[in-house]
Protein backbone atom coordinates (compact mmCIF):
# COMPACT_ATOMS: atom_id res chain seq x y z
CA UNK A 1 0.00 0.00 0.00
CA UNK A 2 1.03 3.70 -0.38
CA UNK A 3 1.73 5.63 2.28
CA UNK A 4 1.38 9.44 2.42
CA UNK A 5 4.64 10.39 1.06
CA UNK A 6 4.49 8.32 -1.59
CA UNK A 7 1.19 9.79 -2.92
CA UNK A 8 1.82 13.53 -3.19
CA UNK A 9 4.61 15.81 -5.06
CA UNK A 10 7.52 16.46 -2.63
CA UNK A 11 7.84 19.95 -1.40
CA UNK A 12 9.84 22.11 -3.88
CA UNK A 13 10.87 25.65 -4.45
CA UNK A 14 7.67 26.09 -6.65
CA UNK A 15 5.07 24.31 -4.96
CA UNK A 16 4.17 25.02 -1.59
CA UNK A 17 0.65 26.09 -2.30
CA UNK A 18 -0.11 22.12 -3.28
CA UNK A 19 2.10 20.72 -0.75
CA UNK A 20 1.21 22.50 2.27
CA UNK A 21 -1.77 19.60 1.89
CA UNK A 22 0.72 17.77 3.90
CA UNK A 23 -1.36 19.77 7.04
CA UNK A 24 -4.04 17.79 7.04
CA UNK A 25 -1.97 14.27 7.28
CA UNK A 26 -0.85 15.78 10.57
CA UNK A 27 -3.74 16.75 11.39
CA UNK A 28 -5.33 13.56 10.84
CA UNK A 29 -2.18 11.99 12.82
CA UNK A 30 -2.40 14.23 15.96
CA UNK A 31 0.51 15.85 14.98
CA UNK A 32 -0.17 19.36 13.90
CA UNK A 33 0.24 20.65 17.91
CA UNK A 34 3.86 18.81 17.83
CA UNK A 35 4.59 21.00 14.68
CA UNK A 36 3.27 24.24 15.52
CA UNK A 37 4.68 24.24 18.75
CA UNK A 38 1.56 23.98 21.02
CA UNK A 39 2.13 20.42 22.02
CA UNK A 40 4.87 20.94 24.67
CA UNK A 41 6.71 18.07 26.05
CA UNK A 42 5.38 16.19 29.20
CA UNK A 43 5.68 17.46 32.68
CA UNK A 44 8.24 15.84 34.93
CA UNK A 45 6.66 13.16 36.68
CA UNK A 46 4.47 12.06 33.41
CA UNK A 47 4.15 8.09 33.01
CA UNK A 48 6.19 6.42 30.47
CA UNK A 49 3.08 5.84 28.41
CA UNK A 50 3.14 9.73 28.40
CA UNK A 51 6.72 10.61 27.17
CA UNK A 52 6.33 7.72 24.74
CA UNK A 53 2.99 8.92 22.91
CA UNK A 54 4.80 12.13 22.86
CA UNK A 55 8.31 10.76 21.51
CA UNK A 56 5.76 8.84 18.78
CA UNK A 57 3.89 12.15 17.75
CA UNK A 58 7.45 13.91 17.43
CA UNK A 59 8.94 11.23 15.18
CA UNK A 60 5.93 10.76 13.25
CA UNK A 61 5.33 14.59 12.52
CA UNK A 62 8.94 14.97 11.56
CA UNK A 63 8.54 12.10 9.16
CA UNK A 64 5.62 12.91 7.33
CA UNK A 65 7.32 16.67 6.74
CA UNK A 66 11.09 14.98 5.91
CA UNK A 67 9.69 12.34 3.16
CA UNK A 68 6.95 15.36 2.23
CA UNK A 69 10.51 17.50 0.91
CA UNK A 70 11.93 17.19 -2.07
CA UNK A 71 15.18 15.15 -1.59
CA UNK A 72 17.15 18.77 -3.12
CA UNK A 73 15.97 19.94 -0.11
CA UNK A 74 15.75 17.71 2.67
CA UNK A 75 19.44 18.87 3.90
CA UNK A 76 17.92 21.88 5.10
CA UNK A 77 16.01 19.61 7.43
CA UNK A 78 18.66 16.17 8.13
CA UNK A 79 20.16 17.85 10.68
CA UNK A 80 17.31 18.01 13.52
CA UNK A 81 14.07 15.46 14.55
CA UNK A 82 12.28 17.96 15.77
CA UNK A 83 9.16 18.98 13.41
CA UNK A 84 8.54 23.02 14.64
CA UNK A 85 11.95 24.05 14.01
CA UNK A 86 13.28 22.11 11.10
CA UNK A 87 16.98 23.20 9.79
CA UNK A 88 17.50 24.81 13.28
CA UNK A 89 21.04 23.93 14.61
Amino acid sequence: TKTEYQEREKLSASNYNSWRDVRIILLEKDCWGIVQGTETPPARGATAKEVKDYRLKKSQAYSIIYLNTDVSHQPLISDTEDANQPGKR
